[in-house]
């Protein structure tokens, strides 16, 4: 992992069931894996939570990764990970595998680009300012961002010669809490979905399931999910009606453990890595 810049990353590098992964007692983020060793050269981080980088004396087993002195540089059989016992391959020190004349930018200066170059031409269809206090830090959903990506509806007329498809006449509103992470025996935020325009009914696919169940209210257009959950569930709502075409839209509940200190979030399923 070479000339990243990692701003208020809460966790910028974590490997499966060591370190910064499993620190406090916590469960782990990832799905119970072997992990692997990650050889991090020239990155950059401020703001972040943990990262606990090898050392012989001090986190010899418990490291998120290996800070690499120079680009070229071969990590030993020594350091291994913590479950399995996975090794780094030093593949990128491999002239075959690997470009060893790449001149990549500093992670400075990749950061200016992305924020020169990223985006569409002329400022793009929506204009957001970041304007509180805690944007920067936060990682919960931005509900007034979240808003106007729903509301949104493109301009595009053509793409290619090949006419966009016209606008459902049913609508659906969807809640913005409509994924939602729990801790096991915990009930989930009240998500209502709402159905409107042409749309004269809705349907729920996925529900009931594992302690989660809706109410349909039709006289206020309304579908509530509620309940505590007992597993991760997926849902769809789709709405019906004579004019125009259906609808849908999904909520994903996830449930946690709740052990430790150290919150994760959502789980990442992923193989042993080296990179």
């Amino acid at each position: 992992m070479e000339g990243n810049y990692f701003r208020n990353a809460k966790y910028p590098i974590l490997t499966s069931k060591q370190g910064t992964d499993v620190a406090n007692n916590a469960p782990g983020t990832f799905s119970g894996e072997n992990g692997g060793v990650v050889k991090a050269f020239n990155n950059y981080m401020i703001g972040q939570t943990a990262f606990i980088p090898y050392n012989a004396t001090t986190a010899a087993n418990h490291f998120d990764a290996y800070v690499a002195g120079a680009r070229n540089e071969v990590l030993g059989s020594t350091i291994k990970a913590f479950q399995g016992n996975g090794i780094y391959n030093n593949f990128d020190t491999d002239a075959s595998m690997y470009v060893n004349s790449l001149v990549p930018d500093s992670p400075t200066a990749a950061k200016d680009k992305v924020i020169q170059y990223s985006g569409r031409m002329s400022g793009g269809d929506i204009d957001w300012t970041f304007n509180s206090p805690n944007d920067d830090t936060s990682s919960s959903v931005n509900t007034g961002l979240m808003a106007v990506l729903q509301n949104y509806t493109s301009p595009l007329v053509y793409v290619q010669g090949i006419t966009s498809a016209p606008a459902s006449s049913q609508t659906l509103t969807i809640p913005a809490n409509n994924d939602q992470t729990v801790t096991a025996g915990t009930a989930i935020t009240p998500m209502t979905f709402t159905w409107g325009g042409t749309a004269t009914d809705a349907s729920v696919t996925g529900l009931p399931a594992s302690g989660i169940s809706f109410a349909k209210n039709t006289s206020a257009k309304t579908i509530t999910i509620s309940g505590t959950p007992t597993a991760d569930v997926d849902f769809t709502v789709t709405t019906s009606g004579t004019g125009g075409n259906a609808v849908s839209g999904t909520g994903s509940i996830s449930v946690t453990t709740g052990t430790g200190t150290n919150p994760q979030g959502n789980e990442i399923h992923n193989l042993p890595h080296q990179t």
